[in-house]
């Protein structure tokens, strides 16, 4: 499985630093009524700043077939993509990134020959990378002969 986004082992932990002086505490203030209960909507893959990351598996990046990922229901810019190639593709690959038959910019990610094993590589779109509400990206992977399988990511932010 590929560590697509995961972080690396924590680092070691540093010294505190001395406690400041201790203020003086205010008087309560009165109490308020409770308001009723909200309800809750469902939780989604939301990251840092409203990104959303949908993910996909290509089964095998040989054949020369297209794969499509769907953005979320509202529009959006596209700000990275990774591709994580789960055993070395044998030669280097391109997986270029498109939206309705245009080229993103910077949408290209490559993927060298001997690389593979859960190594992952990511590009940050610069243009051409806004997409309308549940738009289509389309992948293309050029190059490899080896019969593998890739996991994409792509990180959209809502506009």
């Amino acid at each position: 499985m590929c560590n697509c986004g995961a972080e690396g082992p924590a680092g070691p932990a540093g010294a505190e630093g001395p406690a400041g002086p201790a203020g003086a505490e205010g008087p309560a203030g009165p109490a308020g009524a409770e308001g009723p209960a909200g309800a809750e909507g469902p939780a989604g893959p939301v990251g840092p700043e409203g990104v959303i990351t949908v993910g996909g598996d290509i089964s095998d990046i040989s054949s020369g077939n297209p794969f499509f990922m769907s953005s979320p229901a509202f529009a959006t810019t596209v700000v990275e993509i990774r591709v994580c190639v789960v055993a070395n593709p044998g030669s280097a690959t391109t997986f270029t990134a498109s939206i309705a038959g245009t080229a993103i910019t910077d949408g290209v990610v490559n993927v060298g020959g001997a690389e593979g094993n859960g190594i992952t590589k990511h590009t940050i779109p610069t243009g051409a990378n806004i997409l309308a509400a549940r738009q289509a990206v389309r992948f293309d992977a050029a190059g490899s002969f080896m019969r593998t399988s890739a996991h994409i990511e792509i990180d959209f932010q809502r506009i």
